[in-house]
């Protein structure tokens, strides 16, 4: 990418570590190669999307001693040359230095931007915030059919944490 024009986005980065990573930057060392695009640094436009990665967080926070607060982080990221798709790979391919995975119905429902290479990547705002959450009840499609389900049927027991519907978020950026 030296010496050429490279596109930029800044883009939200949810995950249970965002202090670390604020801190110390990415390492893409701790990433799983089970996500649907392989062992990459995802990204979402909505801040709604990497809220879903931040779960996980709720430790009292500093300035707000009597309330649990969840973290994640706003990020400049060098995209270069994007590949978009609308089905799962699992690296850049060649020639590419990202990937845009576009929404479709039964694969995603937000834009999502991965990239494998940490250098593309600076993080930028560390942003803290609380939510309100209520439960939702949500129709399962068939195991036996859907595999997508199944593993996340597996995830969500490793988890042990119920579906909940994120509402009324308000929050601050720390600078």
């Amino acid at each position: 990418m030296e010496g050429s024009w490279v596109e930029e986005k800044r883009l939200f980065h949810g995950s249970p570590h965002a202090q670390e990573i604020a801190t110390d930057g990415f390492d893409r060392g701790y990433a799983k190669d089970s996500g649907m695009f392989g062992k990459g640094v995802y990204f979402a436009e909505n801040s709604s999307k990497s809220n879903n990665y931040a779960y996980g967080n709720f430790s009292p926070c500093k300035d707000h001693t009597n309330r649990q607060c969840e973290l994640c982080t706003l990020c400049k990221v060098a995209l270069g040359k994007v590949f978009e798709t609308t089905s799962t790979v699992k690296s850049c391919p060649r020639g590419y230095h990202s990937v845009k995975a576009l929404p479709q119905r039964g694969f995603l429902n937000h834009v999502e931007y991965i990239i494998y290479n940490d250098d593309q990547v600076y993080p930028r705002f560390l942003i803290e915030y609380t939510t309100t959450y209520t439960a939702q009840v949500v129709p399962r499609p068939n195991p036996q059919i859907d595999p997508f389900f199944r593993q996340f049927l597996r995830l969500k027991r490793m988890m042990n944490k119920p579906q909940q519907n994120r509402q009324n978020t308000k929050g601050c950026i720390i600078l």
